[in-house]
């Protein structure tokens, strides 16, 4: 017995268009790759520069810092603001901001009687004085001028110069904006 071949052919199949098309891909996914590298290193650049702009500018706000409390060491700087209620006129406030310790103290202007509230005024800030007399003093009026009325303006730079006669006269003025210290 004789057995029966199958008749076979081969059979042949043409991968070539397959791998040209998977030739394209793997270009393309590669020049993809590329260009993401090349955007993540600008990237890193940029963030790297601007890191080093932050420490620059920390180092600058630090150096600030301890020049203002070498300052502060020497000098009081006091910051007056006086504000009005535009509706009644009458209620006033007077805000003292010190620069060594960072504090604020308001005192209230209610009514036309007034000259006890200046006394205190008058006597908070000598003693404010008094309590350094080695270190210069500063006194600044109101850095908006439109904040204050005429009449407040006036009997704050009255006290200003009283206290820049005391026996140690170390009180520097600056007048409301513009004025020179």
């Amino acid at each position: 017995m004789k057995k029966s071949r199958k008749n076979r052919t081969d059979i042949l199949i043409d991968v070539t268009s397959y791998l040209d098309v998977v030739f394209i891909i793997l270009l393309i996914v590669i020049a993809q790759l590329n260009g993401m590298k090349a955007d993540v290193r600008s990237e890193s650049e940029e963030a790297e520069q601007k890191q080093q702009e932050a420490q620059k500018e920390q180092k600058l706000y630090s150096d600030l810092k301890n020049s203002q409390q070498d300052i502060n060491q020497y000098v009081e700087f006091i910051s007056v603001v006086s504000t009005y209620d535009p509706v009644t006129l009458t209620d006033r406030s007077i805000t003292i901001h010190f620069s060594s310790d960072d504090r604020e103290e308001t005192l209230e202007l209610k009514g036309e009687a007034v000259d006890e509230t200046y006394d205190q005024f008058t006597q908070f800030l000598k003693d404010h004085i008094d309590s350094d007399p080695e270190k210069m003093t500063v006194l600044s009026l109101n850095e908006n001028d439109e904040d204050i009325l005429y009449r407040d303006e006036k009997r704050i730079l009255s006290v200003f110069d009283e206290l820049s006669t005391l026996d140690h006269a170390h009180v520097r003025v600056k007048f409301a904006p513009g004025g020179d210290v």
